[in-house]
């Protein structure tokens, strides 16, 4: 009985050990994760798993490990281990920190973003309803559908809502502020599939928030075929925006974007994302809380419809709603002007 005794503490720490190394693995894979992302298209897929799909597991085993190993320096050790994926995954893509900074300022628009699709004839009527939570509760001063289908040709709407959506490609943009111009954005088919669509719209704020001009909101709907090279789609976007701005004709050249809203059909923190939102601020980082999966509608497991702000503005608060209908979530944003 005796001679069993030290092989216990041995056994144990063996197991600590082999735990912990469970966990480095989880987080060696997070860490490669984010060096390599979507850059090649081998790769493209290895950035879709949310972040707590490595950094929760990182952070059981290695606690797992600390309570298997025995008291003293490997416990320390494993604990301490331990808190490095935890507080990696808690202050990092879940935002903690802006537990503190998150606010609606009197000075503030709200927006609620939503990708209608599937929309067909059979559920404008459902549409109707969903949109008009988001104008009720939600007090949404902008109100931005991507694929609307049925929705934009029913007289109902305008009378359930008693508001007329400006129609801009396959996005409406729904608000009580006057809209100076908008328009699609004639974007080329990307390998003779599904096209790159995307919708603008100048809005006048210059009354609801007085000191204020102009909110500019691109609306981006990117394809989702899964054979198609995301970083390849993200530089053909970034190169015709670029060549739509050249033209130089007034009606159809977007301003510079102060909103960006989306699905990119590329989950947050995908590198691909910053081809085309360079000089913007992701609103989740900004002022989002949690994990914000988005997709699908009712086990939201990844975060592909987002915003990104800039040009004066900044988002004090972003937030996803649960919808009845569709297969996407909502973004709720709330935007102050950078006083």
């Amino acid at each position: 009985m005796s001679s069993d005794t030290p092989k216990r503490p041995r056994a144990r720490t063996t197991a600590a050990w082999f735990m912990l190394l469970i966990g480095a693995i989880f987080m060696a894979v997070w860490l490669a994760r984010l060096a390599i992302s979507d850059r090649f298209i081998s790769t493209q897929f290895f950035a879709w798993p949310p972040a707590w799909t490595l950094l929760a597991p990182s952070a059981i085993a290695s606690l797992l490990g600390a309570a298997i190993a025995p008291i003293g320096r490997t416990r320390v050790g494993a604990v301490i281990f331990a808190l490095v994926p935890a507080l990696t995954l808690l202050l990092g893509p879940w935002r903690l920190g802006n537990l503190a900074t998150r606010h609606e300022p009197e000075r503030s628009l709200v927006l609620v973003f939503w990708n209608a699709a599937p929309s067909t004839h059979a559920e404008g009527e459902q549409n109707m309803k969903q949109i008009a939570t988001f104008d009720g509760p939600e007090r949404a001063d902008i109100i931005v559908v991507s694929n609307p289908g049925a929705l934009r040709w029913s007289e109902r709407f305008e009378r359930a809502t008693g508001r007329s959506p400006t129609h801009a490609g396959t996005t409406d943009f729904i608000s009580p502020l006057p809209v100076i111009r908008s328009g699609p954005v004639p974007v080329p088919t990307y390998r003779e599939r599904r096209s790159i669509r995307m919708g603008f719209a100048v809005l006048d704020t210059s009354e609801a928030l007085p000191g204020t001009d102009t909110l500019t909101i691109w609306s981006i709907d990117l394809p989702s075929d899964r054979s198609l090279p995301r970083r390849e789609v993200a530089g053909v976007l970034r190169d015709a925006i670029a060549e739509v701005r050249s033209r130089g004709h007034e009606q159809l050249t977007p301003p510079v974007p102060d909103l960006i809203v989306g699905d990119f059909n590329m989950p947050r923190g995908s590198a691909s994302i910053a081809l085309f939102t360079e000089g913007l601020t992701d609103a989740h980082t900004a002022a989002g809380l949690g994990p914000s999966g988005t997709w699908p509608v009712n086990r939201p497991f990844l975060h592909i419809d987002q915003a990104f702000v800039g040009n004066g503005w900044r988002a004090t608060k972003h937030d996803v709603l649960p919808v009845d209908i569709g297969t996407h979530r909502a973004l709720r944003i709330v935007l102050a002007p950078n006083d």
